[in-house]
Parts: structure tokens; sequence; C-alpha cells
């Protein structure tokens, strides 16, 4: 917390001096993020590095998406956000709540990370993944939420892989994309 913490305080002048001049292109012109954006440039990346990791970790078939994704991420908590990782095992948690701060409040946006399978198919996959990520945006106040879906074995090409749709769960909306 201490490392995290204490240098972004000391440092908070010259960041936000920074982020003045340096304005990332998934910042709105209000300061709110450009999640349409941010993720488009995830699948870019994605499509680009995926071949770096191996595709099955030590048993953790999640675990090089998840990893990568968050990675990606970083460079939005190094502005004026917050990544919260939600490891509970059996909770039905969404993975990732990124919180950011602009001026007319705070985003939080529910990211759900999952993979397919020969036996979980995407509607299989997309059916459990709306109904978890609606219940924790419902539980957290989301103000927007994402299911990103890993295609890892291989079957299908970058074209089909590569997509964005839509959902919705107890009146939740919820963008999902395909990587």
């Amino acid at each position: 917390i201490y490392r995290e913490i204490i240098p972004r305080e000391l440092t908070e002048i010259r960041q936000t001096r920074f982020t003045a001049v340096f304005k990332p292109e998934w910042i709105m012109p209000d300061g709110s993020l450009n999640t349409e954006k941010l993720f488009t440039m995830f699948q870019a990346f994605w499509r680009e590095n995926s071949e770096i990791w191996k595709e099955d970790m030590a048993g953790y078939r999640e675990a090089a998406p998840h990893l990568t994704f968050q990675a990606f991420l970083q460079r939005v908590a190094n502005g004026k956000g917050f990544i919260g990782r939600e490891f509970a095992y059996g909770t039905k948690r969404a993975d990732l709540v990124l919180k950011w701060q602009y001026p007319e409040g705070e985003q939080r946006i529910v990211i759900e990370l999952k993979t397919l399978s020969q036996k979980d198919p995407y509607e299989t996959v997309k059916t459990a993944a709306l109904e978890q990520t609606a219940a924790y945006a419902d539980k957290c106040g989301a103000t927007e939420s994402h299911i990103i879906i890993f295609d890892r074995w291989g079957k299908t090409n970058w074209k089909d892989k590569v997509f964005s749709d839509t959902g919705e769960f107890n009146g939740y909306k919820i963008k999902i994309w395909g990587m």
C-alpha cells in the first residue's frame, strides 16, 4: 500500500500537470473514460500479442488473459484510476472493477473475463457471464459493465474472434467483447 500511495501523494502536482499535457485517447473531453476506445484498443493489443502466452498455465486457462488485461489496464490506473481485483473463488464476484475519478464523479466499471472451450461455447459462457456480471454490477453500484470473452482454443480465425456484442440481465445492459 505504501509503495503505491505515498509516491502518488508526493508527486500529485506533477501527475496532474502530466495528464493535462498528455491526453490519452481513452479519455473523453469531460475527463471520463471512453471504454469503447479502451476495449477496442485492447482487442487490437490482444490480437497482436496473445501468442506470447501458453494456452494453459498450470491448469488455469484464464491466467494469461487475466494477467495481460490487468497489465494493459495499469496505464489507466496510473492516471486517475484504481483497479479492484476480486479473487474470492466461488463468490460469483466480477474479476475486475475499474474505478475512474473525473470532474462529474466516479465511473465504476465492472469487468468479467471468461474463456471459451469446447464444452463451454459462446452462448453458454455469455448466459452465465451476463447473470454473474449483472449481480455484481448491482452489488457495487456500477456505472457500466463489460464482459471479455477470450477464444483460446485456436479453431476460430481472428476475423471472427474480435467482435462486440451486447446483452442484458435484470435491467443491466452489458457490453461483450470478443478476443
